[in-house]
């Protein structure tokens, strides 16, 4: 194979060209959730290995080092007539749902008392786990919308091979 044929990841573009056809829209929408629930999945799956593997590290670090501060996700009142009703804790919570795997695990772990993640609400150190939380689920919304846009995003009739090779 020559080397004109190949692209910067090694791959072969005819290989890429079989992968682009065997994945439907139905995928692509299974896609961009995948990488909802795993940041970086829907790189790894269209052969960007660093870029996925490196969104998965550091999102899922961040998010590792908000629980080693003692945070966790926390559900909050929904009800607007509710004293406790706070809208900051509602925009916390949406955001922080962004890492979307790793905060299901934190939900799961305080409604079925696992005692896997052991929250401190009185830590000193809580308020800025909650922002690490945050931050991770934040990036991560990015990131799927910078897959969809990369791969899957409205597109030119030729411009589909210039977007996957940027």
């Amino acid at each position: 194979m020559s080397l004109a044929s190949r692209n910067p990841c090694g791959s072969s573009t005819k290989g890429n060209a079989r992968l682009e056809r065997r994945l439907s829209v139905g995928s692509e929408v299974a896609l961009v959730v995948g990488s909802w629930l795993v940041p970086g999945l829907g790189f790894l799956v269209k052969r960007n290995y660093w870029r996925g593997v490196a969104i998965f590290l550091l999102l899922n670090g961040t998010f590792f080092l908000g629980l080693l501060l003692h945070g966790t996700v926390l559900v909050p009142e929904f009800a607007y007539s509710s004293p406790s009703f706070n809208i900051v804790s509602v925009l916390t919570f949406i955001g922080q749902m962004g890492n979307s795997g790793a905060s299901l695990l934190c939900l799961a772990n305080d409604h079925w008392n696992w005692r896997i993640i052991r929250p401190v609400e009185s830590d000193p150190w809580f308020d800025l786990a909650s922002l690490y939380l945050l931050v991770s689920g934040c990036m991560n919304y990015f990131c799927v919308c910078n897959y969809y846009d990369r791969y899957l995003g409205r597109q030119e009739p030729g411009e589909k091979g210039a977007k996957e090779s940027a």
